[in-house]
């Protein structure tokens, strides 16, 4: 018969955190329990230690006094017998001797037993001393003795004999006479060692020590001695907790301290002796007495972690049965809320769309990137997020293929926004589950607008240094200076393609960095400068088996990228340069050749022209004077036409050779303040403002060029002039002079309300005898605006016109600046 098992069910409420929280609440219980119980073992175990020193330190005492006690019997024996050899008569130095002989005998504590005199020297005693009187006046002992009658048992601080080899401790009685005056002492000297012999008989444990200390708690002896400390007799060396134990009982107590002599803790009993000043001190170290206790308290510990790990474990293990069912319930939950916050939280865009092609699920990155709300996309064919449909039915035809057999699509679209604006799109897309389609495909995108804008950027890039002109260069100082990028131009240059290019190194191109030396200095020049630009000569091939050195203009500058150096610019070949030099120099020389013939025909021009034209004006004027009543008003008009053009060719003449002169002058070209050049025009032309009834206005910022004075006045005032002259007949003229910066020159305008230019003749105004107006509505020789050009040229600038018939001209005139203008 089958018995069936029906589960068990637990209490409501109860869980698996539960049974294990009450394990834990029992080890807690026994291991309160277990620690007390130690905890009460060691106050018995430190009791018992503290009673043990106690004891100990008690029968030191009484051992110790016992010591003295007959130490001091001995000296008051040999005073007394001293006393009455010093009352009798007859001295006896024989039965003197015997008795110190019998005492020492007595006494096999001490190591020597004396008498000295009032001056210190000892005169007797046992044994006897080899070798000249020693002297003791200097010792305390003796000093306090012969000072104080009333002293009675005085003890030395440990000192080393002279009389008696080894440190020792002096105990010493005051020698009187019949009238109490000083007669010496008696002393008896006691071995530190045998102090020692007298402790070492205490069983203190191997960590244990005994001390004897004064009343002034110098050491006297001690027991065990730690290595390199046996001289600490004699040295005032006492703890602060020894010391505040005595100043709160005086006669004896208690204490733990560690000792600095040996860093050993222990409990230490003192006790101060009745007769006599001195401290017996017996200390008692934890480490020894408290031994049974450790062990006890292990072994007890180690059963209650017995216990404590397996209540611990069994807790554990019930608690993890009861779990196992609460997990598989709650891991499909935690699963879907991880994959909601990866999904929401993702800086990338991240959705999943049926097999027919709705979206199911949009996080919020996805949203933002097409400009649409993610409640409104969910439910909603994918076509919303494409342009056109002809986009969307295009990627389905070719991405569906591949996911559906369970591969990964990617591509990269043009895709459009909810505000029509567009932007690159990366996605990638494969199924969920292979096994279940139906679940659905997982698409990933990311607006690469910012990518692609760089990729072009680089490219652009690329292109530029790949198909400029200059060869452009990157050498590697780690790698031995070897050739790392070289563009097409320098593979052409030196004649190699770029894969044997590049296994050059400088020197190998370079015939003046050939020498470790010379390449070493070019590449610390290169580093503290950071840019150089150099002339040299390069190797280049020039057939199967020929090379010729070319020069070359060489720029070097200082890279640092990814944590290497290197050496990146450009180079080009100068021959053509030199050639275009040469040519230049030797056009140099023929312009100087030409402007002597120029010099040569002014002085014919102003001479040998200008004598007919005067010679025709003059027989002219003489003819019209002397036919003056018999020629007609034709004939005088005639005559008056042939004068007139007489003058006009004299004033061309003139004006062409002023012209020829402009720029020739010797005057170097100096720093000009232009404020005080168009005041100097203004003046100039102050009655003839005064007569069209004009107005020149002058902007104050005006700069300071590099120019000729003379010139530049000649300049404004031609401008100005003509602003004045070509005005409109209704109204006054307004002519203004301003100046502003522009990159590194200054421009000047000189505007005017006249009567302006149409922009077909802005190009011609500025050639030699140009005129747009007729000779009878404004005279002159149209020479004027070509003068000015040639001034400005002369002075490295340029002069433009900007106008409108009917509402005034505005010329501009650029000056290269001049630092501190």
């Amino acid at each position: 018969m089958k018995v069936r098992r029906e589960p068990i069910e637990m209490p409501r409420g109860f869980t698996g955190k539960g049974i294990f929280a009450a394990a834990v609440l029992i080890d807690l219980f026994v291991i309160a329990l277990v620690g007390l119980a130690i905890h009460q073992s060691y106050l018995q175990s430190r009791s018992r230690v503290e009673a043990a020193a106690g004891n100990l330190s008690r029968v030191l005492e009484q051992s110790v006094v016992g010591v003295i006690e007959r130490i001091d019997l001995g000296l008051r024996a040999v005073a007394d017998e001293f006393e009455r050899e010093r009352s009798s008569d007859v001295s006896d130095e024989q039965r003197f001797a015997r008795i110190f002989k019998a005492q020492k005998e007595r006494l096999p504590d001490i190591i020597s037993l004396r008498v000295a005199g009032p001056t210190g020297l000892v005169i007797g005693g046992t044994p006897e001393i080899a070798g000249p009187p020693v002297s003791i006046a200097d010792r305390d002992y003796f000093i306090r003795l012969r000072a104080d009658p009333q002293a009675g048992l005085v003890l030395s601080k440990p000192l080393e004999g002279r009389a008696s080899p080894g440190w020792s401790i002096v105990f010493a009685r005051r020698l009187s006479m019949p009238d109490g005056s000083f007669a010496g002492i008696v002393l008896a000297a006691v071995g530190l060692d045998r102090f020692q012999e007298l402790f070492s008989t205490l069983d203190v444990g191997p960590h244990g020590s005994v001390s004897l200390r004064d009343g002034d708690f110098v050491l006297l002896a001690r027991f065990p001695q730690v290595p390199d400390t046996a001289n600490l007799a004699g040295v005032r060396t006492p703890s602060k907790e020894f010391q505040k134990r005595v100043r709160e009982h005086p006669n004896g107590g208690l204490y733990r301290a560690r000792a600095s002599i040996d860093d050993v803790e222990r409990v230490f009993s003192f006790r101060k002796l009745s007769s006599h000043p001195l401290y017996v001190i017996v200390g008692l170290a934890e480490v020894d007495n408290l031994t049974e206790w450790r062990n006890g308290a292990m072994a007890l510990g180690g059963l209650a972690a017995c216990f404590v790990i397996t209540t611990l474990l069994a807790g554990r293990f019930l608690e993890r049965s009861w779990k196992a069912r609460e997990r598989a319930l709650s891991e499909a939950e935690v699963a879907t809320a991880r994959l909601r916050a990866i999904l929401q939280n993702s800086p990338i865009g991240l959705g999943i769309v049926g097999i027919d092609r709705t979206l199911q699920l949009v996080n919020k990155t996805l949203a933002d990137i097409f400009g649409i709300s993610s409640e409104g996309l969910l439910g909603q064919s994918a076509e919303r997020l494409y342009g056109s449909r002809a986009q969307f039915d295009d990627l389905g035809r070719r991405a569906y293929p591949v996911i559906l057999s369970g591969g990964t699509f990617s591509d990269q679209i043009l895709m459009h926004r909810q505000d029509a604006s567009t932007f690159w799109c990366r996605m990638r897309a494969r199924l969920l589950d292979v096994g279940s389609p139906s679940l659905g495909v997982a698409w990933v995108m990311e607006d690469i607008s910012e990518q692609k804008r760089n990729e072009q950027q680089l490219a652009l890039y690329r292109s530029l240094i790949e198909y400029t002109s200059d060869c452009v260069y990157v050498i590697s100082p780690r790698q031995g200076f070897r050739m790392v990028f070289a563009n097409d131009a320098a593979c052409a240059h030196y004649g190699v393609p770029r894969e044997e290019l590049l296994t050059w190194r400088l020197p190998d191109w370079d015939v003046g960095l050939q020498d470790t030396e010379a390449l070493d200095e070019f590449w610390h020049e290169v580093k503290l400068k950071k840019s150089l630009l150099i002339e040299t000569k390069h190797r280049v091939h020039t057939g199967a088996q020929a090379s010729a050195l070319v020069p070359v203009e060489m720029s070097a500058n200082y890279l640092f990228h990814e944590g290497e150096e290197f050496i990146a610019g450009y180079f080009h070949n100068t021959v053509a340069r030199m050639a275009a030099e040469r040519a230049l120099t030797d056009k140099t020389r023929e312009l100087a050749r030409s402007n002597t013939d120029l010099e040569q025909f002014a002085y014919v021009a102003s001479h040998d022209l200008r004598e007919p034209l005067r010679m025709v004006s003059s027989y002219l004027g003489l003819l019209e004077r002397r036919l003056a009543g018999h020629l007609s008003d034709e004939a005088r008009e005639f005559i008056g036409y042939a004068k007139d053009g007489a003058e006009r060719m004299d004033r061309l003449i003139l004006d062409l050779l002023d012209y020829s002169r402009i720029g020739r002058a010797s005057r170097p070209l100096e720093p000009v303040c232009l404020a005080e050049v168009v005041a100097e025009v203004a003046g100039n032309l102050k009655t003839r403002i005064e007569e069209v009834g004009g107005v020149l206005e002058i902007h104050p910022a005006m700069p300071t060029v590099l120019g000729d004075r003379q010139e530049l006045v000649r300049l404004f005032q031609n401008l100005v002039a003509n602003a004045l002259k070509y005005h409109a007949p209704d109204c006054p003229p307004k002519v203004v002079i301003t100046a502003r910066q522009r990159r590194k020159e200054w421009v000047v305008s000189v505007a005017d309300n006249g009567i302006g230019i149409a922009p077909q003749h802005f190009e011609r105004i500025f050639g030699i005898f140009q005129r747009l107006h007729p000779r009878r509505d404004y005279d002159g020789t149209g020479i004027g605006l070509a003068v000015c050009k040639k001034i400005v040229e002369h002075h490295g600038g340029a002069i433009w016109v900007q106008s409108t018939p009917g509402e005034g001209s505005e010329f501009f005139v650029s000056f290269p600046e001049v630092t501190g203008s």
